[in-house]
């Protein structure tokens, strides 16, 4: 049903938490965050885009090219976003020379996306960067908060390296309907393509600072990006365990982690292991299904030792939780407006009122006690 015809209650609920986020964001406890970053160079994908990929796949002299783009087809003709992860340092600019010039360039990595998002709000964040080059930084919010020397400083008054940064990621957003030869795109989604694993952003700056009480009383924390590390070696994973622990220990009341695409199961488990977390969330292609859809995050949950598994979906997101259901229905609301606001603009937005497209949907999935 559309927002004229929904519920008042719906329509209520949402505009109230609406109205509490930008009311109090300047004045919360900061955020946290620790996953990967990067530099992302956005590729909107229309018929000659998509041609042009098309025509890659039949390219038998371009190697890896070809099968890279052919794994982008098959990934368009099933309607699967995600990521398609390779190590080879050389595809970003080849996709580069394929594709033209970037639509837009941003930042990647969830906790660096998140924390723009929470920005545009006027919400106090901060985040490790242990990579501090130009290319990196330049992309990064400015009001973002990083940890230099001992205090944090505006991502943007921050100290920039001359060394070369990472290869960008090759974002591609496709969108339902846009055709090309005897392909039409049958669900829009989005699909990033990785030419490394260039690991978490072991910032030792940060860490010095969170055991030290220097991030100003986070209240939650953010962990993401694992899938991203170097699984042959456990730098990163003990990295990581060690620094939530000590958040844990520090008294932080959520640390939230946020699972992206592995490439096994192992890898899957050897992650949750390595992220001391009391709360996950995933996307439905990311939740290992042992059955139905809550007995699945239930199963998460509790393999992870979390409290709340939250499982998002391209039209609906719930949560199976040991908290209290107010809050945690707020907590599931915010994220949908958030999600929602940047999907309507493009970007992250402080505007969350309803678009006047949003409809609503009753119990999907069910609602269970």
């Amino acid at each position: 049903m559309a927002v004229d015809q929904a519920p008042r209650d719906w329509v209520y609920e949402f505009g109230r938490v609406a109205h509490e986020i930008t009311r109090g964001a300047a004045a919360a406890a900061p955020i946290v965050g620790v996953s990967s970053a990067n530099v992302d160079h956005v590729y909107f994908v229309d018929t000659p885009r998509l041609g042009a990929l098309l025509g890659a796949t039949a390219d038998a002299a371009s190697g890896a090219l070809a099968v890279t783009a052919r794994a982008v087809i098959d990934r368009v003709e099933r309607g699967r976003g995600g990521t398609i992860t390779q190590v080879w340092p050389q595809g970003a600019d080849l996709f580069g020379n394929l594709l033209g010039a970037p639509d837009r360039i941003q930042v990647g990595g969830t906790v660096p996306q998140a924390a723009w998002a929470l920005s545009e709000l006027g919400a106090p964040t901060r985040i490790a960067l242990e990579d501090r080059s130009r290319t990196q930084l330049d992309v990064l919010d400015a009001r973002i908060g990083i940890v230099e020397g001992s205090g944090v400083v505006p991502a943007g008054d921050a100290q920039r390296s001359d060394a070369a940064g990472k290869p960008p990621h090759i974002v591609l957003e496709f969108t339902e309907g846009v055709s090309a030869g005897e392909l039409t795109v049958r669900r829009s989604t989005r699909l990033v393509l990785l030419f490394g694993r260039y690991g978490i952003e072991c910032d030792p700056q940060f860490d010095l600072a969170a055991r030290s009480g220097l991030l100003g009383a986070p209240r939650a924390a953010l962990v993401s990006g694992l899938a991203f590390a170097d699984f042959t070696s456990s730098h990163d994973f003990d990295w990581i365990l060690d620094h939530t622990r000590a958040l844990r220990t520090a008294g932080i009341g959520l640390v939230h982690h946020e699972l992206t695409e592995f490439p096994d199961d192992q890898s899957r488990r050897r992650t949750l292991d390595a992220v001391a977390a009391n709360s996950v969330g995933a996307n439905l292609s990311e939740l290992p299904i042992v059955g139905e859809l809550e007995a699945s995050a239930i199963a998460l949950a509790e393999r992870a030792g979390a409290e709340r598994v939250v499982v998002h979906a391209d039209d609906w997101a719930m949560t199976v939780h040991r908290g209290d259901p107010r809050s945690e229905r707020d907590a599931l609301v915010c994220a949908v407006l958030l999600a929602s606001a940047r999907a309507r603009a493009g970007a992250p937005t402080a505007d969350l009122e309803l678009a006047d497209q949003a409809t609503f949907a009753t119990d999907i999935p069910s609602d269970t006690t």
